[in-house]
């Protein structure tokens, strides 16, 4: 959504976002089984709120993680003991 972009161009990252745009007329969330909990209009939320734009979660994460060093974010890491 428009925060989310807005959080990406502070970052220097929303144009990698943009280029992998996925269109869509609505869109929302769903539970486990796929029922809808909310359902978006996106032709009223633009213009409520701007264009939002829809990445693949795995395409988000690996433009989150490509400016940064290849040590800094491990995935697939086991966690044995977690400390306050």
């Amino acid at each position: 959504m428009p925060n989310g972009l807005r959080a990406l161009d502070a970052l220097g990252l929303a144009e990698e976002v943009r280029g992998h745009v996925m269109h869509a007329t609505h869109g929302g969330l769903r539970d486990r089984r796929g029922r809808p909990l909310l359902v978006t209009d996106l032709a009223q939320a633009q213009q409520e709120v701007g264009m939002p734009a829809m990445i693949e979660r795995a395409e988000l994460h690996q433009a989150l993680r490509a400016p940064l060093p290849p040590d800094l974010v491990r995935t697939v890491t086991l966690v044995e003991r977690l400390e306050h």
